[in-house]
């Protein structure tokens, strides 16, 4: 899989260009961004990958969030 490309903003539905880290789990692998439009200031997390790598990160995610850590 490339690298994405661009995405929507969530707020506004401006055309935003996030910057992409490849993140490699087991054998597969998947890709993370950040975001900031430039038209609403809305800062944004993007994933992109197979089902199971969103599932994995989403995971990671909440566990994050839960213990504070996000």
């Amino acid at each position: 899989m490339k690298e994405p490309g661009e995405k929507i903003c969530e707020s506004c539905g401006s055309i935003v260009y996030p910057v992409w880290h490849r993140v490699d789990l087991s054998e597969e692998h998947g890709w993370v961004g950040q975001s900031l439009c430039a038209n609403c200031n809305h800062p944004m997390f993007h994933m992109a990958g197979s089902p199971w790598f969103l599932h994995v990160m989403t995971e990671h995610i909440k566990e994050g969030q839960a213990k504070g850590l996000i």
